[in-house]
């Protein structure tokens, strides 16, 4: 994998929630081993009561791109092979071209 470009991504989490803090270290480690820069914004859902009952429990959720509008990934447990298969699909529709690693 390439790493032309900051990839952003948002987690969409809680505070004190021990899956949201393992998908955070799956993603950086996943990103290191694959030479991609990132940046990943932290949206917690206790700061918000809409956002608390539009996901509820539903918590880690991973994705590309900015709150709200990102596209979403995987939730609970990171997935590499979804992350991986996100991550060319936009870098395709990006581009118009597929990076190669």
């Amino acid at each position: 994998m390439s790493s032309e470009a900051t990839l952003r991504l948002t987690l969409v989490g809680r505070r004190y929630c021990s899956l949201c803090d393992k998908m955070r270290v799956a993603v950086f480690e996943y990103a290191r081993a694959g030479g991609i820069v990132l940046e990943l914004a932290d949206i917690d859902l206790d700061e918000s009561p809409e956002l608390e009952e539009k996901f509820g429990i539903r918590v880690p959720i991973l994705m590309f791109g900015e709150f709200p509008t990102g596209q979403e990934i995987c939730y609970y447990h990171f997935d590499d092979a979804l992350f991986y298969a996100a991550y060319i699909s936009q870098r395709v529709g990006d581009t118009g071209v597929e990076i190669s690693s």
